[in-house]
């Protein structure tokens, strides 16, 4: 392979490889076929490969053409190769690339021009679309991944949009699977870090390093590249290693105060006490990195949190597990961590349309500690839809639970927990499913801020059976009451005054968010009412009463088909006058003080005697119970949300 004068090299183009098969030949064919006649060389270390994919480069066609292959004696991983294919570039530009990649024509000169930009202070990546294995052939019609950013305490990351910085694309961290630099740059930051083992944390590592020094990570619109995305990924390496290298990371880029919280974070990570012994060990060469970031610091590890709202200083238990010590002898369902977040089905016969709610609920958030319980009301023998059978069937997060009970009366009696409770509880119609990502974190930040929140609500966009809208979405928040209603309330359709969460009378049952423990010491859902806004109605009213609040979330997006949002869904007598008149009088019976009310309230509902009667002791001691406790009474809830009697109470 040739030789080129090094003074005339302007790109080297860096390929760590390890049992790459054919990828390896295919990405190397596309660098030579996509790039300009400007002076480059391609640096390939093979990292101990046992196929022999290096081998095509012995070729008479790959003789004359500018590249050098390097072996490991052993494995090293992608981090030790990278950095020592970097050290033996000699282009003013390293352009790293993966080695299953196909690239596009003019794309490191545009990724240089994009450097320049930034007077080659920074990192700079492209768009990565999909690669089609068969052909090599780039997935343009699908969105490119552009930006990365951290999204947990546990500095996972994952692709995002960029971020606009000063009126540039920025992103807070790569992928690692293609990135330029110049050498310059590189070295200013120290260069990787081959401390670090095998894979994972180097792509966090360098781009943070790169915020700290005064330094900029842009995304190159006008440059697309394609990326196989690896369906058997080597999962040895994912553990021990991972948790090692991020602690590294961690140390480099962060303040004490930031590392000492983050490393609270990261002692929930599997293999974090050997990780932390083998970092102990290399504490020397850690602490030289170390002091040469800081040397080379301009910003603050506050100033990139900021920038980009990163979460890694929010409590780990948002995002993981609790991982409690099992005292020996224990048995192994003891050792299973319990979760924070219930999110309760009921499906009776309906349970097949649950297929998109139950993809939403995994789908739209982060949060991993949750459980989802599918109620059904026979024996459950499986997952009651084949799609939801493929792709749940195996998922330890879901259960199905039947009782004979009511469903309601058997979670406000605490019969459904199987062992295991949460501290929190969704509770979810099957007929809705949720628009918005990290919805579960939301919920919970909301219920952390307020000690005494008892119900939430989502913002309800009101579709047609189809998924469609209903003519334009209807925007649904809270209940209010209404006197002229037919059970004195009515459903808020108006938007609200802003888009944060606000206290709200009640919510609609289609999807609610309640702390578990207040939702017990408040008694549950009255068992005398049929499923629907009049239940949620009755727990709400008598909640701001006993001192709890209810909340609307406008932040979190549910869709909702027409036939989740009756007025009282239910029992099959639920559109009798005697029901309707009985469900109207419960709250104002069981929690009024004001005599005048209550009569007028006994007056609009003739038709409630027979159920009054049937319930009557029911009803006084619930009524017994909540005003010896009660820290309102019905003058203080009318006057706070400024509800209007329809006659001047005495």
């Amino acid at each position: 392979m040739a030789e080129r004068n090094h003074h005339r090299i302007e790109y080297s183009i860096l390929l760590a490889s390890r049992n790459e098969g054919t990828r390896l030949r295919r990405t190397v064919d596309s660098i030579f076929r996509s790039s300009a006649q400007e002076e480059f060389e391609v640096i390939i270390v093979d990292d101990a490969s046992e196929d022999g994919s290096a081998g095509f480069l012995q070729g008479p066609e790959y003789e004359a053409r500018p590249i050098r292959l390097f072996r490991n004696r052993r494995r090293r991983g992608v981090i030790y190769s990278r950095a020592l294919a970097a050290d033996l570039g000699r282009g003013r530009c390293l352009v790293f690339l993966d080695a299953h990649c196909s690239v596009t024509e003019g794309w490191v000169e545009n990724l240089a021009a994009e450097l320049d930009k930034i007077s080659g202070r920074g990192i700079v990546v492209p768009h990565i679309h999909g690669l089609e294995p068969s052909d090599w052939s780039i997935h343009f019609k699908l969105p490119p991944a552009t930006g990365c950013t951290i999204i947990n305490p546990f500095l996972d990351f994952n692709w995002t949009e960029p971020t606009e910085i000063d009126g540039r694309s920025c992103t807070c961290t790569i992928g690692g699977g293609a990135w330029m630099c110049r050498r310059e740059w590189y070295r200013h930051l120290g260069g990787l870090d081959r401390g670090m083992l095998a894979w994972g944390g180097e792509n966090l590592d360098i781009a943070l390093r790169t915020w700290l020094a005064g330094g900029w990570c842009l995304v190159a619109g006008k440059v697309s590249i394609g990326h196989y995305f690896k369906t058997n990924f080597d999962n040895s390496l994912i553990g021990f290693e991972v948790t090692h290298n991020k602690i590294r990371a961690a140390h480099h880029v962060f303040s004490k105060g930031t590392f000492d919280r983050v490393m609270q974070s990261l002692r929930h990570l599997p293999g974090f006490q050997p990780a932390l012994r083998r970092i102990h060990r290399d504490r020397e060469a850690l602490g030289r990195l170390k002091g040469h970031v800081e040397s080379i610091r301009e910003r603050n590890d506050g100033w990139i949190i900021d920038a980009f709202k990163l979460p890694i200083l929010e409590p780990a238990y948002f995002h993981s597990p609790y991982r409690k010590r099992v005292p020996t002898g224990a048995s192994r369902a003891a050792a299973r961590p319990h979760p924070l977040v219930t999110v309760v089905i009921p499906m009776a016969e309906r349970a097949a349309a649950a297929d998109e709610l139950l993809s939403s609920i995994f789908d739209k958030s982060t949060y991993r500690c949750f459980e989802v319980l599918i109620l059904t009301s026979a024996k459950a023998t499986g997952l009651p839809s084949r799609r939801l059978g493929q792709r749940f069937q195996k998922d330890p997060r879901l259960r199905l639970v039947s009782t004979t009970a009511s469903w309601t009366r058997a979670l406000s009696e605490d019969r459904l927990k199987v062992n295991r409770q949460s501290e929190y509880l969704a509770l979810a119609s099957d007929r809705t499913a949720i628009a918005d990502e990290n919805w579960i974190e939301k919920f919970i930040l909301l219920a952390e801020k307020h000690p005494r929140m008892l119900l939430a609500g989502p913002r309800f966009e009101v579709t047609g059976d189809a998924g469609a809208s209903a003519g334009p979405f209807k925007h649904l928040f809270d209940l209010v009451w209404d006197w002229s209603a037919p059970s004195f309330f009515r459903q808020r359709l108006e938007k609200p005054l802003a888009g944060f969460p606000y206290q709200a009378l009640s919510c609609p049952p289609a999807f609610l968010f309640m702390h578990r423990r207040h939702f017990l010491e408040s008694g549950g859902f009255d068992p005398t009412l049929p499923w629907g806004s009049g239940q949620v109605f009755d727990l709400a009213i008598r909640g701001w009463l006993l001192g709890y609040e209810t909340f609307c979330h406008p932040q979190i997006r549910v869709r909702c088909r027409d036939e989740a949002m009756p007025a009282e869904q239910g029992g099959s007598d639920r559109s009798s006058s005697t029901l309707k008149d009985y469900a109207q009088l419960a709250p104002a019976w069981k929690y009024f003080t004001n005599a005048a009310r209550l009569g007028h309230c006994r007056n609009l509902s003739p038709n409630a005697g027979p159920l009054l009667e049937k319930h009557g002791a029911f009803m006084r001691r619930c009524r017994r119970r909540v005003l010896q406790r009660a820290k309102f009474d019905d003058d203080w809830l009318f006057f706070k949300f400024h509800i209007q009697d329809p006659f001047h109470a005495s």
